[in-house]
């Protein structure tokens, strides 16, 4: 059985894992995306297009996964509570982007990814302006959800079960005078 410290250590180190993982997952990306210049030319993009792409995606998704389990991790110094639907949506949020960038960084140096786009269908600046739009829109609903999973670890107990504690004691004894 573990104790009631080691148990808070435990779940502290959990509670910044979903964080820690988006940051560390960027990194693969980061690499692949160095090495995949060039990997779109067979179709007369230019050569820098998969990097800028790729670095688009995970330099955000590191800063927001290290800026949060900062967060995180200083919130949780101490004894905290937490609201279990945000922080679950917060933690699905991270395993997702760490996920897209997983996912991403195995194909991002691929030839194979762009033979089916053509500059007469897509121009490079078309690939370009929907790849940062679609990451965008990615990276902003998951600084919002990161926001939310910083937000709901709270310092100390949660007011429920304040209020239920002060329920259970039996209330001081005031006269109307203040004696």
């Amino acid at each position: 059985m573990i104790d009631g410290e080691r148990r808070l250590v435990l779940f502290r180190y959990a509670i910044v894992a979903p964080p820690v993982l988006a940051g560390a997952a960027s990194v693969p990306l980061l690499v692949a995306s160095l090495f995949a210049w060039g990997a779109a030319s067979e179709v007369d993009y230019p050569a820098a297009l998969p990097t800028v792409a790729g670095l688009a995606a995970a330099m955000p998704i590191l800063m927001i996964g290290l800026v949060s389990a900062r967060a995180v991790w200083r919130r949780a110094q101490h004894r905290f509570d937490y609201y279990v639907l945000f922080t679950t949506l917060g933690a699905f949020a991270f395993v997702g982007a760490a996920a897209f960038q997983l996912a991403l960084a195995t194909r991002i140096g691929s030839r194979e990814t762009y033979n089916d786009l053509r500059p007469d269908q897509l121009s490079p600046a078309g690939f370009l302006f929907v790849s940062i739009g679609v990451t965008s829109l990615g990276i902003l609903m998951l600084s919002y959800s990161a926001f939310l999973y910083v937000m709901t670890v709270t310092p100390g107990a949660r007011i429920r079960r304040q209020r239920d504690a002060e329920a259970q004691s039996p209330p001081e004894k005031r006269s109307w005078w203040g004696e």
